[in-house]
């Protein structure tokens, strides 16, 4: 398809502690590193076409992807987060070799929620349920112009 720029990626890891390692009083060998999904990935695309002499339209979509992974690393019960998809897209409409842009922006488009990290709250016994977790913002939409100078 003309003006069309696909790309993406993928990701194996494999984080496992292979020794010993002592978190609080709990020995985490064999366990996997924590914020370390064992597979990440991407899908992009980025299509530009003209619509006059001057004005062309452009469509950008990315979706991502993460298995799920642990949030933390203090013992072998920590939270695991669910894996997940995150969807952003663009549409703008800019001045051919101009300095003119105008893009309708959308983050997190499915307003998925996952939680990046997990932790005992400060000043607390390790051991306690309190836990404080942080997560990514749910879905965000922009209109955003753009001048070039």
């Amino acid at each position: 398809m003309e003006g069309l720029t696909p790309s993406g990626t993928l990701a194996y890891t494999d984080t496992t502690y292979t020794g010993p390692y002592i978190r609080f009083g709990v020995n985490l060998e064999g366990r996997t590193a924590p914020r370390a999904p064992e597979w990440t990935g991407n899908i992009t695309f980025d299509w530009t076409r003209p619509i006059s002499r001057s004005w062309e339209l452009g469509v950008t979509g990315n979706a991502s992807f993460s298995s799920e992974y642990f949030t933390n690393d203090d013992s072998f019960l920590d939270y695991v987060n669910p894996s997940y998809t995150n969807l952003v897209a663009t549409v703008r409409l800019g001045q051919i070799d101009g300095p003119f842009s105008v893009s309708l922006v959308g983050i997190n488009i499915t307003d998925e929620i996952w939680v990046n990290t997990a932790g005992g709250r400060p000043f607390l016994s390790p051991t306690g349920d309190d836990q404080v977790y942080t997560q990514n913002r749910g879905r965000q939409m922009f209109l955003e112009t753009a001048i070039k100078f």
